[in-house]
């Protein structure tokens, strides 16, 4: 590849890895954030709410991009992935898993029952978003063979593979919307996290042509699409939660948005004199999003007396971004230490 690097490091994926955790917080923000639309009286403020509810979960996709952008352009051994991969990533998940129900048995007065905590690192862990630590191991489970399916694919083959993802996501969907039909009987040929995000990702860090001359025009194109398709579904989706109060079209573009990010932050991502900040940050994203629960406790500590509306919302994106600098320098204290080094 052919992006400004440093210390190993492509500015434009921390960049990346930086945005999509401050997305990951934004959907666990509850009622002052993620759920804002829910408690106000403001369109704006409704309309904004409902904007970044449906953009924020690019994030995850982003992440599993990220993984396929640099580990689908290698080809390891079996022995290697699993010593070096597989089984740190099993060992940080279910040491992760007991820690966070530990943490929770100590800061709720709940007693310890090991039992519940080995249901819990077996059923996929002690809070919500460590769904996410599984689903990284499967994809690691599955990187030999995803990094020879690779490095045989032709550039056709992902333009087939984003066209099924459309279908499956949009089409489908759109068509069962519209003729009052029950959910479709067909389901994606493929695993959308493990395998179409990773491949895409792989695509776009390393098959897709700089932004240079002519090429300029295709990131262009793919940015305000993936803008216009933005406003377009969140109208759609303040209609739905005017008529019932759901989000019904929260889900249908999300590739969009996960392809259209990352295309963006390529496209802006190369600065030099910002390389060290982004690639400190970048450091920190995993070790952060691991802690967050603790780091989040650590915010609610700070006694305010909010009147809601856009003051609540301003500091719960505050917060966020507070969040994520106490993380980030926690993580580089903690770096300090060999075996932390190792495993964050």
């Amino acid at each position: 590849m052919k992006d400004h690097t440093k210390n190993g490091k492509i500015v434009y994926l921390e960049i990346l890895r930086t945005v999509a955790l401050f997305f990951v917080l934004y959907a666990h923000s509850g009622e002052g954030g993620l759920l804002i639309y829910n408690g106000t009286d403001s369109p704006v403020l409704r309309f904004a709410g409902i904007l970044f509810a449906g953009l924020c979960e690019f994030s995850v996709p982003v992440f599993f991009m990220i993984s396929g952008a640099l580990l689908l352009r290698k080809e390891e051994s079996l022995g290697k992935i699993w010593k070096h991969r597989i089984l740190p990533m099993s060992i940080i998940t279910v040491l992760m898993v007991v820690f966070q129900y530990v943490y929770f048995c100590l800061r709720d007065g709940i007693a310890f029952d090991a039992r519940q905590a080995l249901v819990f690192a077996y059923g996929g862990g002690s809070v919500t978003q460590q769904w996410f630590l599984y689903a990284y191991l499967s994809f690691l489970i599955l990187l030999p063979f995803l990094q020879k399916l690779a490095s045989k694919l032709e550039e056709k083959h992902f333009y087939y593979l984003f066209g099924m993802t459309a279908f499956v996501s949009t089409v489908v969907p759109l068509l069962t919307s519209l003729f009052d039909m029950p959910s479709a009987g067909i389901t994606a040929p493929f695993a959308t996290n493990i395998l179409f995000y990773p491949l895409m990702g792989y695509y776009f860090a390393n098959l897709f042509p700089e932004a240079e001359g002519k090429n300029k025009a295709r990131y262009i194109a793919i940015e305000c699409t993936a803008l216009a398709v933005l406003i377009i579904n969140a109208l759609m989706n303040l209609h739905s939660y005017k008529a019932d109060g759901s989000l019904a079209y929260a889900d249908w573009f999300l590739y969009i948005y996960a392809i259209g990010m990352f295309v963006f932050i390529r496209h802006i991502g190369s600065a030099k004199k910002t390389a060290p900040f982004w690639i400190f940050c970048g450091s920190g994203v995993f070790g952060t999003y691991l802690f967050e629960i603790q780091l989040r406790d650590l915010i609610r500590m700070i006694p305010l007396n909010l009147p809601g509306g856009f003051a609540q919302y301003a500091y719960t994106l505050t917060s966020l971004i507070l969040v994520m600098a106490l993380g980030f320098g926690l993580m580089a204290v903690l770096k300090l230490i060999p075996v932390f080094k190792k495993y964050l």
